[in-house]
């Protein structure tokens, strides 16, 4: 057996061995040049004479290198040394999904359901847009997922960070849909836990087997085991119930949440979900639908000196205002934080504004490729992801107060009235509906507004406290804002007030906002116009809910209305 360590591959120097799979062996290094550690998976040597398994093996190498999803491991090279192919790959801080669901019965825990859905609905990203470039992954299980390190870094046994990113790895089983197939008929291929009906019977796969191993793998995060388990713990057993036995039901679950589940894990290809995103909308809502209701509180976050002890008594008197926050904007100390590289647009000319509490001089910064370019080309706008009419009220909530705010759903929209102007609190009627890499539009329309009386759509707002996120607000007389909200104090301001002609304005004007984000990157829309592009360097608001909001400055008993919200997911941009 040839060792490795040592050894330069592709400019990449191998310093230990981590692993050894079915097919490879996995190796830690560091690329020379870059000074980056990296992985490299270097073909058995034994089986560097086979050529189906040579085949494959540079099959999974095609099939990540044209991937590049966040939600993805990504390749950076393929080749062969001394008849040994290798591939090269990054190297992901962090812990293997089997690994940390492991851990959690030692500390007597179980995965909670918005990790599970956090967690389902990035993999199902990562899925519908590897499906969209024609490649089946074949082998999705906990083994292949990487949780990667965010600020706080994941421990066994613990509860996952909020920052969590959950990593597709492994596509030693991956088929390119436009390319021939490297195994024969019959042959059975993956993981018998996790394999679909269709493969354990070797028959044809497509991307409806990707989304049954999704759906094991949800139930196995919400259930704590695999929904199909004998006595007999074979490979044979188990293969026999994943085509004969339907899952067993899981305990507690509502008819809402059972039904995903079984939708998922349906025998027969075309019962299940055409698209892994459908999966994961789908299991949120019934996770909402079917779980106990997290505890809404309307957080007054108003300074001790001014309010004193009532600011405790009203925050308990209104903690179970269902999908309402408040969130200071004005009282906070200033502090430093990193500039975001900020590109407000008012066509035709480019305006570059810095908002920082230093007089430290900007760095140039640089501005996306293509501004030019309309960054949402790779979207079908005539069919999204996500549609409210706002006819019912299943997504949003609804709630009625005689003295500060009123939010109802009716009608065909979503009324809003803020009643007492101040810059001090947001009020907002959080969507149990996610968001994360996204484009959303709605329709807002002014009441009787004044100066800065504005209305807002906000995305990745936490959705068991109603914090956090990012908030797009448009305003009477024709200005628009982006803040970042904090989980703990005060919102921060990305792009303060700035004036933009598409901006319809004055009492009853109709404005169309649009809200795109990919990581850390923000594009604003008014009216089919692009205003304004953001990044932010302290992006740390991965994923989320989707709240509405009328804010009143100067006007008392503040109304708007909000229509015809729709959002897509974004499998990718123009600047990557």
């Amino acid at each position: 057996m040839r060792d490795w360590v040592g050894q330069v591959v592709s400019k990449v120097l191998i310093e230990k061995r981590l692993a050894r799979g079915s097919m490879a062996e996995v190796y830690l290094g560091r690329h020379m040049t870059l000074n980056q550690p990296m992985v490299v998976k270097i073909l058995y040597a034994h089986l560097a004479e086979d050529r189906d398994l040579i085949a494959r093996f540079r099959t999974e190498a095609q099939a990540v290198a044209t991937l590049h999803h966040p939600n993805i491991v990504r390749v950076f090279d393929f080749d062969s040394l001394n008849g040994r192919p290798y591939i090269i790959m990054e190297l992901i801080e962090g812990i293997a999904l089997d690994q940390y669901l492991a851990s959690l019965p030692a500390a007597g825990r179980r995965m909670p359901y918005a990790s599970t859905a956090l967690i389902i609905h990035k993999l199902a990203q990562a899925l519908d847009y590897a499906h969209g470039e024609g490649v089946l992954h074949r082998d999705i299980k906990p083994a292949n997922v990487m949780l990667r390190n965010g600020e706080t870094k994941i421990l066994p046994g613990e509860p996952l960070p909020r920052d969590v990113e959950p990593v597709l790895t492994d596509f030693g089983l991956a088929r390119l849909t436009f390319a021939p197939e490297h195994t024969a008929p019959g042959t059975v291929m993956g993981t018998p836990a996790y394999m679909s009906p269709e493969q354990v019977e070797g028959g044809a796969v497509d991307e409806r087997s990707d989304i049954y191993a999704l759906g094991v793998l949800a139930y196995e995060m919400l259930a704590g085991r695999r929904p199909f388990e004998s006595k007999e713990d074979s490979a044979a057993s188990t293969m026999y119930m994943q085509v004969h036995t339907p899952p067993t039901p899981l305990r507690g679950a509502g008819k809402s949440l059972q039904s995903v589940l079984d939708r998922a894990l349906a025998k027969k290809p075309e019962l299940r979900y055409p698209r892994a995103g459908m999966l994961a909308a789908e299991l949120v809502d019934a996770i909402r639908r079917d779980s106990e209701p997290p505890r809404w509180y309307a957080r007054f976050q108003v300074p001790l000196r001014v309010f004193g002890s009532a600011l405790a008594v009203l925050a308990l008197t209104t903690g179970t205002m269902l999908g309402l926050r408040g969130d200071r904007t004005a009282e906070a100390e200033p502090e430093y934080t990193p500039r975001p590289t900020i590109f407000a647009t008012q066509a035709p000319a480019l305006v570059v504004r810095s908002f920082t509490p230093t007089p430290t001089p900007l760095p140039t910064p640089t501005p996306l490729p293509t501004l030019d370019l309309d960054p949402r080309a790779g979207l079908d706008l005539n069919s999204p992801d996500t549609v409210d009419s706002f006819d019912t009220k299943s997504s949003w909530p609804d709630h009625h107060t005689d003295s500060n705010f009123e939010y109802l759903v009716g009608n065909g929209v979503l009324r809003m009235t803020d009643s007492i102007p101040e810059e001090r609190y947001t009020w907002w009627a959080v969507s149990w509906r996610q968001s994360g890499n996204l484009y959303a539009e709605v329709q807002a329309t002014n009441g009787d507004c004044l100066g800065k009386d504005s209305v807002g759509l906000a995305i990745r707002v936490d959705p068991e406290t109603g914090k956090g996120g990012y908030s797009f607000e448009v305003s009477c007389d024709g200005a628009w804002r982006l803040r970042r909200h904090h989980i703990d104090g005060s919102p921060r301001i990305l792009v303060d007030w700035s004036e933009a002609s598409v901006i319809q304005r004055g009492a009853g004007a109709v404005n169309h906002l649009g809200f795109l984000a990919y990581r850390d990157r923000f594009v604003l829309f008014v009216n089919n116009q692009q205003v304004g592009t953001v990044i932010d360097p302290q992006y740390t608001y991965s994923f989320g809910a989707f709240a509405l909001y009328v804010r009143a400055s100067l006007t008392y008993s503040l109304q708007a209305t909000f229509d015809n919200f729709s959002a897509w997911n974004i499998r990718s941009v123009p600047w990557e």
